[in-house]
């Protein structure tokens, strides 16, 4: 001391206040003026406990899956299943117009005497059989594509043809009309390959 001349110990910061004096202290807990308030951590929704200011950039959310993107993963089964059966119509289709492509041209070669009215019906009978096979080959390509997911504007030819019940049977409509919301629906363009 500068007066007295006696020599006194100044406690230095290092060393431990005892716990008797702090737990006696009302001002332990008190931050002292102009000090900078330590952050606070708030807990983040997506499980990383960080300071979040309102200055700071947004928190990259995680990729959510959408309800379609669920929907469209359960899909494989209904192509697959849907696409079988418009490829067995078109089958069926395939083999009914080749027994009248059959019959209407050894009707043609075998009937002797033969009038004009009778081959012009059997001609068109052989013409329409012919166009009704290009339709159900078609079909059958279209049910094929829609099975293995890889050519979707072959998928909707085949569903569309398979809805005509003049093609095969008019039991292909319903797997026609399944086709069509199939191949046409949201999910389509990027189910398929």
């Amino acid at each position: 001391c500068p007066h007295c001349k006696s020599q006194n110990t100044i406690p230095s910061e290092s060393e431990p206040t005892p716990a008797s004096q702090v737990a006696n202290d009302p001002w332990a807990d008190l931050i002292p003026l102009g000090s900078a308030p330590t952050p606070m951590s708030q807990s983040n929704p997506l499980g990383d406990t960080t300071y979040l200011s309102p200055y700071s950039p947004p928190t990259p959310m995680a990729p959510m899956t959408s309800g379609s993107t669920r929907r469209s993963a359960g899909k494989g089964g209904q192509y697959v299943t849907c696409g079988v059966f418009i490829a067995i119509c078109a089958c069926v289709g395939i083999a009914i117009e080749m027994f009248y492509i059959v019959i209407g041209t050894m009707a043609m070669f075998n009937i002797p005497n033969m009038g004009r009215d009778q081959f012009i019906i059997i001609t068109l009978q052989i013409v329409v059989a012919v166009l009704m096979f290009v339709l159900s080959l078609l079909q059958l390509l279209g049910g094929i594509s829609l099975a293995r997911r890889s050519g979707l504007y072959m998928a909707r030819t085949g569903a569309i043809i398979c809805c005509l019940p003049c093609v095969c049977l008019v039991l292909n409509l319903p797997f026609g009309i399944w086709g069509c919301l199939l191949a046409f629906g949201r999910e389509a363009q990027r189910d398929f390959r």
